[in-house]
């Protein structure tokens, strides 16, 4: 509800020349965490229900996190209280970007604009050169498209455009694949 609240306002700010405002911003869309609900409705028939998926994006504060059960909530409060450049690369995290993004190999910026209509720019720094993979995940982790195909890029700096026309309204995934490293997911909201 938050998502599609927030979208909504989005489109009705404009600036004096009459151009949309960008209300959101990356920091916002990536601090969410998502909940994964699966359940089979009830039925008066005696054939089985199709089971439904929701997905609820919710900002991990401390009040949302004091209502997880216990063996889910302290995980992801040792993710969320170990400061980013204490990560090493041997280490493992489930839940937070900060984890998603202890890389040693690739470190990227906020994907821009976010949320973005059309297009997105990613950009990206690299200590060596490596052969990447981009592409995009909806919410359920089906590929929705390609950017990048096992391309080289050298090492420093580097920035990829992300054509977006033709996808609907959404929470998605840029996964950028190093060739012989983990990958780094950065989540990308999209408003047409």
């Amino acid at each position: 509800i938050v998502f599609y609240s927030k979208v909504k306002d989005l489109k009705h700010h404009f600036d004096s020349s009459g151009s949309p405002v960008n209300t959101l911003d990356s920091d916002w869309v990536n601090q969410l965490v998502c909940i994964y609900i699966e359940f089979t409705p009830k039925s008066s028939g005696k054939e089985p229900q199709e089971k439904n998926q929701v997905y609820l994006w919710y900002k991990p504060t401390t009040d949302f996190l004091d209502y997880l059960p216990e063996d889910i909530a302290e995980p992801v409060w040792a993710e969320m209280s170990t400061p980013k450049d204490r990560i090493s690369s041997t280490q493992t995290g489930r839940f937070t970007d900060s984890w998603r993004d202890a890389n040693v190999l690739l470190s990227s910026k906020p994907i821009y604009p976010n949320p973005a209509s059309g297009k997105a720019s990613l950009d990206f720094s690299l200590t060596s050169p490596t052969t990447l993979n981009i592409a995009l995940f909806d919410i359920t982790g089906k590929k929705i498209k390609d950017f990048v195909q096992s391309e080289q890029f050298q090492s420093g700096s580097s920035s990829v455009n992300l054509p977006l026309d033709g996808l609907t309204d959404g929470m998605y995934l840029v996964v950028i694949t190093p060739n012989n490293a983990l990958p780094v997911v950065q989540r990308i909201m999209i408003a047409q």
